[in-house]
């Protein structure tokens, strides 16, 4: 499994987080945008597709890379990017362990973090929480 790169997204669309590992290019200028359009819309597709209502979009794949997506209760949206033959059903019990464990102890806990519309993830701590259990993953 080869991680390329991570965003996180508030309930808002905004892009509070980004990290990239082994990326083959350059980010282009507004890649976050397009992301988030992108699995909204698939996420809608999926949602009225579905005949429960709540859609399954997880994962889609393209001929440069997959995209895994998990999206939260409370609207938190986290898009992997990895090599296209990474497994998905590891990759989403990956991002479930990305959002209970660094982002929840270091995000939805923290006093300094207020959960309105443009506040980013600033500093290190959720960073290096991060990288500590990729490695432990033996991803990065």
């Amino acid at each position: 499994m080869t991680l390329f790169c991570v965003y996180i997204f508030n309930k808002f669309g905004d892009n509070i987080f980004y990290k990239q590992w082994k990326r083959p290019r350059a980010v282009p200028e507004g890649e976050a945008s397009l992301v988030a359009g992108f699995v909204y819309t698939l996420q809608r597709i999926s949602s009225q597709m579905s005949t429960t209502g709540t859609g399954g979009f997880r994962a889609v794949q393209t001929p440069f890379y997959k995209l895994h997506y998990f999206e939260t209760i409370t609207g938190y949206r986290l898009a992997l990017l990895t090599d296209r033959d990474t497994p998905t059903d590891s990759t989403q019990q990956l991002l479930e362990e990305i959002f209970r464990g660094p982002f929840n102890s270091c995000v939805t806990r923290s006093p300094t973090y207020t959960h309105t519309k443009g506040c980013l993830i600033t500093g290190t701590e959720f960073d290096d929480a991060l990288d500590a259990l990729l490695k432990s993953k033996k991803l990065i």
